[in-house]
């Protein structure tokens, strides 16, 4: 199982509610496991070890590719070099360029984020 994300309302919170909700969804899956992540640009992942999950690791900064005429984002595994000629449906693309030189030739940048931690919940019948 993944915990994908957890939030509250605007300028809300429920003291225990992330507990509750993830106790309650213990009980009715019987999870062996639950992993999760969290942008360590926003978070030390202090909610995570609330609720019982351990570090497992800590993983670097990554990026993604924004085009600028409409400011949607696309990872970096769909725009991989060895992807862009389907990516751009564009089998004329010149493959001895860089990733970079293709993606910014045809008006993307390139993004940056601060790196995940990816976090475990295990059950007790697992330790």
């Amino acid at each position: 199982w993944e915990l994908v994300r957890y939030c509250n309302a605007l300028n809300t919170s429920v003291v225990g509610g992330a507990s509750r909700l993830f106790k309650h969804f213990v009980a009715d899956h019987c999870p062996a496991r639950v992993r999760s992540f969290s942008d360590r640009a926003h978070t030390k992942g202090g909610l995570y070890q609330t609720l019982g999950f351990t570090e497992v690791t800590r993983n670097l900064e990554s990026y993604v590719w924004v085009n600028l005429e409409n400011n949607k984002a696309y990872s970096r595994v769909s725009t991989q070099k060895h992807n862009l000629k389907s990516f751009f449906k564009d089998d004329s693309i010149d493959l001895s360029q860089t990733e970079r030189q293709i993606m910014e030739s045809h008006g993307y940048v390139q993004v940056y984020d601060s790196g995940t931690i990816t976090w475990e919940w295990r059950s007790r019948q697992l330790n």
